[in-house]
C-alpha cells in the first residue's frame, strides 16, 4: 500500500473518531465530568483551566494520542 493512501487513511480515521466523539458528546452531555464542589475547591486549579485554553488542551492531547496509536 502506498505511503500517501496510508496517510490519508490514518487522517480519515483521526478526523472520523474526533467527529463521533463529538457527536456522542452532543447527545449525551453528562459525559462531562465535574468533581463534587467541596472536592473542587480543594483543588489545585490548572493553568489550562486559569487561562481559558482548557477545551483547546484537550483537542491538542486527542489529536496527539490518535496520530501515536493510529500506525497501531
Amino acid at each position: 500500500m502506498p505511503v500517501r493512501q496510508q496517510v490519508w487513511r490514518m487522517a480519515a480515521a483521526i478526523i472520523a473518531t474526533l467527529a463521533a466523539w463529538g457527536l456522542i458528546r452532543l447527545v449525551l452531555p453528562s459525559l462531562d465530568y465535574y468533581p463534587p464542589e467541596g472536592l473542587a475547591r480543594n483543588l489545585q486549579r490548572s493553568w489550562f483551566i486559569v487561562s481559558g485554553t482548557h477545551k483547546a488542551a484537550q483537542l491538542v492531547y486527542a489529536l496527539g494520542t490518535l496520530i501515536l496509536m493510529a500506525p497501531f
